[in-house]
């Protein structure tokens, strides 16, 4: 299933279930039919995805270490950074604008 992320602020974003609940998750929401960010959570889900996003580009970091040459160039799954930074980039626009983001299926 597809979730759609809207906000005055920014374009939408459609991603898939498993990935749109994962990203609320870490920002302490629940995936409902429908749902929101407000203005006023905006700065803690933000700190919260930037936070797990460093945490993991450090587990990556460590990974690569280990790795040799070969294994890294294999290596071409996708980080939490990539697929976090269009919800990311939209909740900064959202806070700069004041407004909520909102979510629905």
């Amino acid at each position: 299933m597809l979730i759609t992320f809207k906000c005055k602020a920014a374009s939408d974003i459609t991603m898939l279930e498993n990935l749109a609940q994962y990203l609320l998750g870490i920002v302490g929401k629940k995936l409902g039919e429908r749902g929101a960010i407000g203005d006023d959570e905006m700065a803690g889900a933000i700190a919260k995805l930037e936070a797990a996003i460093a945490e993991d580009r450090a587990a990556s970091a460590v990974e690569s270490e280990k790795k040799s040459k070969d294994d890294k160039e294999e290596d071409d799954r996708l980080r939490l950074s990539q697929r976090a930074y269009p919800l990311l980039n939209m909740l900064r626009e959202a806070n700069k604008a004041g407004v909520a983001v909102m979510w629905g299926v």
